[in-house]
């Protein structure tokens, strides 16, 4: 049987069939694409950007403390000192962070930060003074 064997009434009923057999196929395939996009974008919003944000925290951190340290051994000063305990009570707080384990050698970074703070404050500090 072919199709223009077909009377015109079953041809015209075709059209919408094909049609909403190809917007049920678009459909499911759009449905797939997101949820697949879904699951990447939590993942990032997950792990991804906390441990992004940890990270530029972290840094933004220790680049704080090294200017303070440069800044106190230019001119020593109770300010500077004070600005500097601060940060270093704050990347405390960055440490206590549920992601920063996640890091790569979050040990080593814990390790140096205490490093540095005992090295300014324990050490040289005292010496100036």
């Amino acid at each position: 049987m072919r199709l223009s064997d077909l009377p015109l009434a079953v041809k015209l009923s075709l059209v919408p069939a094909v049609i909403l057999a190809l917007l049920t196929l678009y459909s499911g395939v759009t449905t797939w694409t997101l949820l697949g996009i879904n699951d990447q974008a939590q993942h990032f919003s997950r792990e991804i950007e906390p441990s992004t944000r940890l990270s530029s925290e972290l840094s933004s951190n220790i680049l704080g403390r090294t200017n303070l340290i440069e800044r106190y051994l230019r001119q020593p000063s109770e300010a500077a000192l004070s600005e500097y305990l601060t940060l270093s009570e704050e990347v405390n707080a960055l440490f206590a962070d549920s992601h920063f384990e996640l890091l790569t050698q979050h040990e080593l970074i814990e390790d140096d930060s205490k490093k540095l703070d005992q090295w300014f404050v324990e050490n040289l500090v005292p010496k100036d003074k």
